[in-house]
């Protein structure tokens, strides 16, 4: 059967190369993909932009006949994916519509009553390959785990199956896909080390794709197969020769991190170019990083990413739920980096709660780390997180959440960090954290290109430039 994926760029006003790098690519997708694949089904993937014209949904349909069209959005993509999906419908009524990803699974109401066919609650990989397995016998598909499937104003609710836990019986996620839609592609791909985490950030919404399904929610692939798909991955795109690691979770399972770094060490002793890794790190309060950072440094690891988000200990502990002290986070940075690692620090503005006396706690803490660079946004309140629901509690959200600018430009007025203020510190923030300590023209184009960005008109006249969706 050919199954046809459709994937959106919001930001793009590049319709032939929508994505920017190899860090885009979706590995949920892939994944599905893949599994279709190894199985003798054929099929393609379309990514579209604002600008895309609905010319290149016809031409790709009339071209690839899918039989099936797969969708996945988040929130703020969910509305474009929708009216996508009401235009093929109209137009391809025979064509069976799924739709999947954060967003549908946790708002599967919404989604079971537009354009789609069925929709996908959690993983898609089983669920997908059992839809086309049905379809291809001919009658109405039914009782799929996993999906609810719509007939007319009924809809079948199915159970949901377990979490999978043999993610090394997964064949590896298809990348070739994506390879056509992405503008700089000698960029680093992102290997994912496993599923799921056992933290409880309020700003996230893993505690609610938790308790979608029965079963271990956090997995772990295991490392010999993590590095068979590093080899794969490294001998099909050799340039550049980084990988980035996606796991929020190593720091806490030591044997498999030193496992891991073990076996990447003699992956790379016996290459002529060896390869280099970037990973994410959760601060642990108390935890010693010697042995940890020490196999890193063996294993070639460039960059560790670390999720400060505030500088404020009472706004981390009492309103985000990450319970580490300033000094930890001080102590981890300076350690990581005798260990000859670059540090990359993600920090929010403008968190419910925060107060503009609380951000100055956070400048204070990222100029004292100087991190190599930092990866700062704007708090956006997405549904199915403890904040958004604090938000709407206290009466802090728009009528209307604008996705326009997303994280880049403030949408809410907390009584003790105005709008205003939370947006001129995104603007600033560049200029406050490194003024003194880099060179005054990188500073300036930093600064500039974020106010830039945060700009109200030039989001409107984005807006008005997709007038076609």
């Amino acid at each position: 059967m050919n199954v046809l994926f459709i994937f959106s760029a919001k930001d793009s006003l590049e319709p032939d190369q929508p994505l920017d790098t190899q860090m885009h690519v979706q590995l949920g997708v892939s994944s599905i993909a893949a599994l279709l694949k190894a199985q003798g089904h054929a099929t393609e993937l379309l990514v579209l932009c604002r600008k895309t014209a609905r010319a290149r949904i016809d031409e790709t349909i009339t071209r690839f006949d899918p039989r099936l069209i797969c969708f996945s959005a988040v929130f703020s993509e969910y509305d474009f994916i929708a009216r996508i999906a009401r235009y093929i419908k109209s137009r391809y009524p025979r064509i069976y519509l799924l739709a999947g990803g954060p967003h549908v699974s946790l708002n599967p109401e919404e989604a079971a009553r537009d354009a789609f066919d069925a929709v996908c609650l959690g993983e898609g990989e089983f669920p997908a390959l059992e839809l086309v397995d049905q379809l291809e016998r001919g009658p109405e598909p039914a009782a799929i785990p996993n999906l609810w499937i719509t007939d007319g104003e009924h809809i079948q609710r199915n159970a949901a199956r377990q979490f999978n836990e043999d993610l090394d019986g997964l064949p590896f996620p298809d990348r070739e896909m994506w390879q056509k839609w992405i503008r700089c592609s000698l960029t680093a791909h992102t290997v994912l080390l496993g599923r799921g985490c056992p933290f409880h950030c309020t700003y996230c919404c893993n505690h609610a794709l938790r308790g979608i399904a029965p079963g271990r929610y956090v997995r772990f692939r295991s490392p010999r197969n993590i590095v068979r798909e590093i080899e794969e991955v490294s001998a099909r795109y050799p340039q550049p020769p980084t990988i980035y690691l996606e796991n929020e979770t190593v720091g806490v399972n030591t044997e498999f991190a030193q496992e891991l770094c073990s076996r990447l060490e003699r992956l790379n002793r016996d290459r002529t170019r060896p390869l280099s890794f970037g990973i994410n790190l959760r601060i642990t309060p108390g935890a010693d990083y010697n042995p940890l950072f020490r196999a890193m440094q063996k294993a070639k690891f460039s960059s560790v990413n670390i999720g400060l988000e505030s500088g404020s200990e009472r706004v981390r502990r009492r309103i985000l739920g990450r319970n580490y002290s300033n000094s930890d986070y001080l102590q981890a940075v300076g350690l990581a980096r005798e260990y000859g690692l670059k540090i990359n620090v993600f920090v929010m503005i403008g968190i419910p709660g925060e107060t503009l006396a609380d951000f100055r706690q956070t400048i204070d803490c990222v100029r004292r780390s100087q991190p190599d660079e930092p990866f700062y946004s704007i708090f956006f309140p997405y549904p199915g997180t403890v904040l958004y629901k604090k938000c709407k509690e206290q009466g802090l959200l728009p009528e209307r959440l604008d996705v326009r600018g997303e994280r880049g430009r403030a949408i809410l007025d907390l009584p003790g960090f105005s709008r205003r203020q939370i947006q001129s510190e995104y603007d600033w923030f560049y200029y406050n954290v490194y003024k003194g300590y880099r060179p005054w023209g990188v500073i300036w184009r930093k600064t500039k290109r974020r106010k830039i960005r945060s700009s109200y008109l030039l989001s409107t006249v984005y807006s008005k430039l997709a007038l076609p969706w």
